[in-house]
């Protein structure tokens, strides 16, 4: 963000032989209480200063850029844009007039003034270079849960500070490794937020679900509309992984591995092995990790069994012996906890008599 350390950039005087030094004229942009601070999209004094020969008046066109060149007279200057309220002004003599301006657009612009009869008269203009800065301006997001699943209904929280009134803009996508554009309309995601309004400090959320799992962009933008293309804070991109969604077990039981019955209070010395085995209501993706481990009634894990869900598996899972040593002198209430890519799914509990 370029700020102008004062409202007057450079200032080119330039009168002809016949006004002598009479002719003169300055703009100055500033807060109420006369602190220099050209910005746009907020309110300004924008006030002009000078003195000129009896009978002109004062017009004013303005060129965006540093260095604008300014025609001999302001009918002449047809590159020039109006600059409202300070066309065709008395300027009889020394003169002060202000107005309130809220400027459209950050950067340098040179305005050309002439002081002359009329708009048609060729005087020698006087030219003044201003840049106005960007309001200043901080958005982010985040996502809660912080790794979502597939399906699981995900918090976007977009929050920031904003100096000027602007506009809230979010989408939403899969990483394709685009990054963010540099403005809604050019973003290819999905419509998130839509230009909700901020001033100051803000803190705003949005629900959103991904069906499927991978990793997500969020990308979000401070500006005043969708195509704007100089936002005074953003592009700023999040990304974040959709976890796979967790199965669900429709059953779950301790076995006898020999006999294959279910056990839930055994003497030590009747069972010799404990397996696990397990139902799917919906199975673990392909691939995901699946692990059951052994809890001993201290609380301790004696171990855990880990394997690689395949395709081809069916919906029941036998597995995870514990042998009868692992509880022959370990009496009380064992806990057999099953996880899938590290989260807990089902816990099934035994005891040992």
């Amino acid at each position: 963000m370029k700020v102008l350390a004062g409202s007057i950039a450079t200032v080119a005087l330039l009168v002809g032989a016949s006004s002598a030094l009479a002719d003169s004229a300055s703009i100055g942009v500033a807060l109420p209480d006369g602190t220099p601070d050209p910005v746009a999209y907020m309110p300004r004094v924008f006030s002009v200063t000078g003195a000129g020969d009896a009978g002109d008046n004062l017009y004013i066109k303005h060129h965006p850029g540093a260095g604008g060149t300014c025609a001999p007279s302001a009918y002449a200057d047809v590159a020039g844009r109006l600059t409202s309220g300070f066309y065709g002004i008395p300027a009889s003599g020394p003169f002060h007039g202000q107005q309130i301006f809220t400027w459209d657009s950050p950067g340098t612009w040179t305005f050309c003034m002439w002081l002359a009869p009329n708009e048609t008269t060729v005087v020698n203009p006087v030219s003044q270079t201003i840049t106005y800065r960007t309001p200043n301006g901080q958005i982010g997001a985040s996502v809660s849960p912080t790794v979502p699943t597939a399906g699981q209904r995900t918090t976007v929280t977009v929050s920031g500070t904003s100096e000027a009134p602007r506009r809230i803009w979010a989408k939403i996508r899969s990483v394709t490794g685009q990054g963010c554009a540099g403005n809604y309309d050019a973003d290819p995601g999905r419509d998130l937020i839509e230009g909700w309004d901020a001033s100051g400090a803000f803190d705003t959320t949005r629900d959103a679900t991904q069906m499927a799992a991978g990793r997500y962009l969020v990308c979000v933008w401070l500006a005043g509309s969708s195509y704007d293309s100089l936002p005074i804070a953003g592009p700023q991109a999040l990304t974040f992984t959709v976890g796979r969604p967790l199965p669900r077990v429709e059953k779950a039981s301790a076995l006898d591995c020999r006999a294959r019955g279910p056990v839930r209070r055994f003497h030590a010395g009747d069972v010799r092995a404990v397996c696990m085995r397990y139902r799917f209501a919906s199975s673990p993706a392909p691939g995901a990790r699946v692990s059951i481990s052994y809890v001993t009634p201290k609380q301790r894990t004696y171990k855990t069994v880990a394997l690689a869900w395949t395709a081809v598996r069916s919906r029941t899972l036998t597995a995870a012996t514990l042998p009868g040593r692992a509880y022959k002198h370990r009496r009380g209430v064992w806990r057999a906890v099953l996880r899938v890519d590290g989260q807990h799914v089902a816990t099934v509990s035994f005891k040992v008599l």
